[in-house]
């Protein structure tokens, strides 16, 4: 009995190793992620292994789907959308509470353990081209005989500018080697990594451990803005709250400001200028912004879907991508959909906390950093985001009312101070 409770556990840490990872990498591996259809395979799983698991349909989960549905369907009915875009939302949504429900209790940890795999092999990887011509021009031979799935016979050196792939790695082929692991792009690795940053902080308290050393590592090397931002954020935060370290995150603060003229560097002061001079186009951070806040006041309320675009401005190439997924989802379900998404986002940031044995406001640093990575990538109406929004929704320890949870800490608090007091007039008498 005792060995098969055993491979019954592992059986399940095995299907929840599989979930987690295959939302991942339909989100953004480069092999994976125009795999659209992809994801009804995993509809067919995650609806047998919840039928497996026992539990029942969540009301709130279903009333979130349906709600999402019945958008699309308005967006059919006023804007011309395509009729399965419903089907196809309300199926998807499906997939992700499934998943949520079978993996909730571990993703934490499963999830770390993924990012630290792609980590360490990208690491390696990255250190070798960056050391070995040879071993570049190697991996550049080989990826020319991988095509990512899905690919339409277009050019490789075009659709997938700056990264050829290699299944779990993404081969550079600018002059400047930015690691993006097995992602389309650098800052879609960042999305990944300082999310697994964030929860690793929260759950092992520390940060400059192996574990934490080498996905500050990953983010550096990726080269990317934003994940400068939310990286710094989270050491910063760390120091602050966390140890309470006012000493070490002034340290922190300083070592930013004497960094500060890395920003000057070519590449990353290029990067910035760019977006800024590209503010009219969509294809830029700030351009993608200004055409989905006009495309917001033309249909405020149901959102324009993943119809065609309306504006010429709003394509990059062919691909079509507005890189701002802050102002992306608000476009793409409209405003009030939006407003509960951001809600959904911030209860898993205070069930991550609560998790993890941390006060729950500091599901705030959890959000701050979901939101700030998605600002130059439209993963928020990608999978891995979407499923994100369902495991408070599943979560049975998770509180409604985030006051009351802060006013029952601080209460705590005060009992532990008191408790310290009495042990202090003890010793006295």
């Amino acid at each position: 009995m005792r060995d098969l409770k055993i491979k019954t556990h592992m059986i399940r840490q095995a299907v929840s190793y599989f979930f987690i990872f295959f939302l991942i990498s339909l989100t953004g591996f480069e092999f994976f992620f125009r795999s659209t259809d992809l994801i009804y395979l995993l509809t067919i799983i995650s609806f047998i292994a919840f039928l497996i698991s026992g539990k029942r349909v969540n009301r709130n989960a279903l009333l979130i789907i349906m709600a999402a549905a019945l958008i699309s369907f308005l967006q059919n009915v006023f804007l011309g959308a395509a009729i399965n875009g419903m089907f196809s939302i309300f199926l998807r949504l499906l997939t992700y509470y499934f998943i949520a429900v079978i993996v909730e209790r571990e993703f934490i940890d499963m999830y770390i353990n993924i990012i630290l795999f792609l980590c360490v092999m990208s690491l390696v990887i990255y250190i070798g081209i960056n050391a070995f011509d040879g071993f570049h021009k190697y991996l550049l031979d080989l990826s020319r005989n991988v095509t990512p799935i899905n690919f339409d016979g277009a050019s490789l050196q075009h659709w997938t500018f700056p990264n050829q792939s290699i299944y779990l790695y993404s081969v550079p082929i600018t002059k400047i080697a930015r690691n993006s692991g097995p992602f389309w792009e650098p800052g879609m690795f960042a999305v990944f990594l300082n999310l697994a940053l964030i929860l690793k902080v929260c759950r092992d308290k520390s940060i400059l451990d192996w574990r934490g050393v080498v996905i500050l590592a990953a983010s550096i090397t990726t080269m990317s803005v934003s994940s400068a931002i939310a990286s710094f954020a989270i050491v910063f935060f760390f120091f602050f709250f966390i140890k309470r370290s006012i000493l070490k995150a002034i340290i922190v603060f300083v070592i930013l400001l004497v960094s500060m003229p890395l920003l000057n560097s070519e590449y990353l002061k290029g990067k910035i200028v760019s977006n800024l001079e590209r503010i009219d186009e969509g294809s830029s951070r700030f351009g993608a912004a200004l055409v989905h806040l006009k495309q917001i006041k033309r249909s405020p309320l149901i959102g324009y879907g993943s119809i065609a675009k309306t504006d010429q401005r709003e394509t990059f190439g062919v691909t079509g991508v507005t890189p701002n997924g802050l102002t992306g989802v608000v476009r793409r379900f409209g405003i009030p959909f939006s407003v509960l998404y951001f809600l959904l986002l911030f209860r898993f940031g205070v069930w991550a906390a609560d998790s993890t044995g941390n006060p729950r406001n500091f599901g705030y640093m959890v959000l701050f950093v979901l939101l700030i990575v998605a600002f130059s990538q439209d993963v928020t109406v990608r999978h891995f985001y979407l499923f994100l929004l369902f495991i408070p929704v599943i979560s049975k320890d998770l509180i409604m009312n985030i006051k009351q949870d802060q006013e029952i800490y601080i209460y705590q608090e005060s009992g532990q101070q008191a408790l310290v007091g009495m042990g202090d007039r003890k010793k006295e008498l």
